[in-house]
């Protein structure tokens, strides 16, 4: 698939991505650490069922998160509020989901098969699987549901993630718990895509206004921009939640959620400065859980201008660079350096390829440098510097690169001015914190829609086409491997740091676990409040 991603969802990514903010607008379109679904894995958003004690507490969980007044409870509108991604995760399930390790589960499905040439996937629905309102969950509700996400009028921002291979026409009900779908082309990571957030699952006649899912809680009431509140609801399939009343309260900044959770306003702070996470730890009565996700700041240079249109260039670019010294002034120590790659770790048995960790080398820049005829390289890095850590980390490679004779500019503007001209800039800022599928099919295909570096290897391109064409999951992996490989030689982007994800709760609170791709907040099955 490349055509994922347009400006205005590259920025619904930042705000829902961004490590203390929160997690995308497209965050998803497969696991790098799911290229093939677990067998008997329980839903990531319902913890493990079957350990599920008995629902008995009357309690009520208050969770901060950034909120503004474009949020809506439509699972297949977009929103720049990571409150309104909180709530969705909370009222509607998906057919597969990722679970807080990465790894993609069965949630409304149990299992998807293919034809023998990836063209046509047959899907199985979970029995029994009860709707707020009572009704039961069928095939005719998963029908209603892809079209709904492919209709142009609902500018679903799950629809440039299937929009290329399924066909609303295609899709069929075969029995109430079979679904077929007829794809317009090969396509194998089909169970992967349909574990994003925007490829949640409605009933049929779905009224955004008086919203029913499947999800483990049920609309009670909503202010966009203030609060909203959902029940428990007791005939979840995955197993009735710990808690009874949830409540979510909008936040205008993180200061100010923090402000709350230490007055006792709120009982988890989903989003927190990096800055604050030692204060916050040292808080009686309060505890931060750090996840080491997939976030990291990325800086995009035009491969198809001079004079990044330099191999050399680039290298040199990259070897300016003291990662160590950004994990610590843009990141507050809560991360890791990078290597130039889009995959933090070695998730689902992925492994990263061997090539040596780059580190600063002012001398082999220079000489890089010179080589390609750029010894007083000059150049401007267009940002919008309203992430904590942008300016920070723009900061720290300004003073790096003087030590080659290099001038960087930060040119700091407005989001809208910067969006004005998205993709035409030079060198630009954007973030990430997806699944490598998602990051290949939105940053790294030639045509892909954020794409900022407008970078084209015929070599990767390639392998980007095998890797979609594929089921195998370990074939998924070594070409996974070849391709970061690839970008690591010779692509378009400095990836210098992993940041963490930080939230804050009180003490009271228990349950809560790290997360890779989607925030902590959104894992509240085994969640229990005293």
């Amino acid at each position: 698939m490349n055509s994922l991603g347009t400006k205005a969802t590259r920025r619904h990514n930042w705000l829902l991505t961004f490590v203390p903010l929160a997690l995308c607008l497209l965050v998803l379109a497969a696991a790098v650490s799911a290229c093939g679904s677990k067998e008997s894995t329980p839903p990531a958003s319902s913890g493990s069922p079957a350990a599920s004690s008995p629902a008995s507490s009357s309690a009520t969980l208050t969770i901060g998160m950034m909120g503004n007044t474009d949020e809506t409870l439509d699972p297949h509108t977009p929103s720049s509020a990571s409150a309104a991604e909180l709530r969705n995760a909370q009222l509607y399930d998906g057919l597969t989901r990722l679970d807080p390790t990465g790894e993609v589960v069965w949630d409304l499905a149990t299992d998807m098969t293919p034809n023998d040439d990836l063209t046509e996937w047959t899907v199985t629905l979970r029995p029994d699987v009860k709707c707020h309102d009572g009704t039961t969950f069928t095939a005719d509700d998963v029908v209603f549901s892809v079209k709904r996400i492919l209709d142009p009028k609902q500018q679903s921002g799950g629809a440039p993630l299937i929009a290329s291979v399924v066909d609303p026409n295609g899709v069929t009900k075969v029995d109430d718990l079979t679904v077929k779908f007829a794809l317009t082309k090969p396509y194998g990571p089909f169970k992967d895509v349909w574990s994003s957030r925007y490829l949640y699952m409605v009933p049929e006649g779905f009224d955004a206004a008086s919203p029913v899912g499947t999800g483990p809680f049920v609309y009670e009431s909503a202010t966009p921009g203030q609060e909203s509140t959902f029940t428990r609801f007791d005939d979840y399939w995955g197993g009735a939640a710990k808690f009874k009343t949830l409540r979510v309260v909008d936040f205008q900044d993180m200061n100010s959620i923090v402000n709350a959770l230490k007055s006792g306003q709120i009982d988890v702070a989903g989003q927190i400065p990096l800055a604050q996470a030692d204060s916050l730890a040292s808080t009686p009565g309060i505890k931060v859980l750090s996840s080491e996700a997939n976030f990291h700041i990325i800086i995009g240079v035009r491969t198809d201008l001079a004079p990044f249109d330099d191999v050399r260039v680039r290298n040199a670019v990259r070897l300016l660079v003291d990662r160590d010294q950004i994990v610590e002034n843009a990141f507050n120590g809560q991360g890791s350096v990078g290597n130039d790659m889009f995959i933090r770790g070695t998730p689902g048995g992925y492994t990263p390829p061997d090539v040596p960790q780059r580190t600063q080398d002012i001398e082999e820049a220079k000489k890089l440098l010179a080589e390609a005829g750029q010894s007083n390289l000059t150049f401007s890095i267009a940002t919008p510097g309203d992430m904590p850590g942008m300016m920070e980390m723009l900061q720290v490679i300004q003073e790096n690169a003087k030590a080659a004779g290099v001038t960087v500019k930060i040119n700091k503007m407005g989001i809208a001015a910067y969006l004005a001209n998205w993709m035409k800039w030079p060198v630009s800022m954007d973030v990430g914190g997806n699944t490598y599928l998602f990051d290949v099919g939105n940053s790294l295909l030639k045509d892909a829609g954020g794409n900022i570096a407008h970078w084209n290897d015929p070599e990767f391109q390639s392998l980007a086409d095998e890797l979609f064409q594929t089921a195998d999951h370990d074939k998924q992996l070594e070409i996974m491997q070849q391709m970061e490989k690839i970008h690591w030689e010779r692509g378009g982007y400095l990836i210098s740091a992993w940041s963490n994800v930080l939230i804050a709760h009180r003490d009271a609170v228990s349950g809560l676990v790290p997360a890779v791709y989607n925030l902590p907040v959104f894992y509240l099955q085994d969640v229990s409040v005293e």
